[in-house]
């Protein structure tokens, strides 16, 4: 990357651009993400527009209606969800109250789980950390896979697949 670029990006990228595109990325849509941020279309396509141009690489490629992320974008998205999980702890690193924990945990599942053992855990975890949100999301367990290996979510919950449990057992 050109010494210029790298000033610029260093000095004056807007992370309102990246979290409009983490957001694209997450969705999978434009509408979609524009409906999430509360914009317009346009609007996130004019900040797509213009983090392309910030960067100068391509981060989508668009097909009709859907897309897929280049490599930069594959790029620029795992780095912006990192930026994302930092600055998501801010208050929590910075909240100096009298050790009480706060903050929020975005956790999957997948639905129809029924266990006494897991039910008991979030009973008690409430009961030590009440000044912690938790969001439980509930989707299908490769949805789960792809949101946690993107560093979308905190957390996942599902049954093991017959392979995992043969690998574990063996």
């Amino acid at each position: 990357m050109r010494t210029d670029i790298a000033q610029f990006l260093n000095d004056r990228l807007d992370w309102n651009l990246l979290r409009t595109f983490l957001v694209i990325m997450q969705e999978r849509s434009l509408s979609r993400a524009a409906a999430r941020l509360y914009v317009t279309q346009p609007a996130v396509s004019q900040a797509l527009r213009r983090l392309e141009e910030s960067l100068e690489r391509k981060l989508i490629e668009r097909r009709g209606p859907t897309f897929a992320p280049t490599q930069a974008g594959e790029e620029v998205f795992r780095i912006a969800s990192e930026i994302y999980g930092h600055i998501s702890r801010l208050e929590t690193e910075l909240d100096d109250a009298a050790g009480d924990i706060t903050g929020s945990i975005r956790l999957l599942m997948v639905s129809r789980i029924e266990s006494p053992v897991y039910d008991e855990f979030l009973a008690e975890f409430h009961r030590s950390y009440p000044r912690i949100d938790l969001q439980i999301e509930v989707m299908r367990s490769s949805e789960i896979i792809s949101q946690l290996l993107q560093k979308n979510r905190d957390g996942g919950v599902r049954p093991m697949s017959r392979a995992e449990r043969q690998t574990r057992d063996a």
